[in-house]
């Protein structure tokens, strides 16, 4: 009789293991579908990016460019300025200098 009830506890225990095992495994599935969703999610919002931003890249370097030109052409401008403002302070500078001595 001590050998049955010794093999029902242990069959009872390892029911038990077993059933924790199976609330595991069930969450673990809840888990991973959650993640899956998520994933999909994020590939669905990358692929409509690449539809609509990346088609728009010659369009973007067009703009660059023309907004590079016009910024090449300010820049000689402040430069050309530069050089004449710098001759009139020199000049103006002298001329104080002068009527100073």
């Amino acid at each position: 009789m001590d050998d049955a009830a010794r093999t029902a506890a242990q069959l009872s225990i390892e029911v038990e293991t077993k059933k924790q095992d199976l609330a595991k495994y069930k969450h673990l599935g809840g888990t991973i579908k959650t993640q899956l969703e998520q994933y999909n999610a994020s590939v669905e919002k990358m692929e409509d990016e690449i539809q609509n931003k990346f088609p728009k890249t010659n369009e973007l370097n067009q703009e660059f460019q023309v907004e590079k030109e016009k910024l090449a052409s300010i820049k000689q401008m402040v430069n050309t300025f530069k050089v004449g403002l710098s001759k009139q302070t020199t000049f103006h500078a002298m001329k104080h200098d002068t009527r100073k001595n």
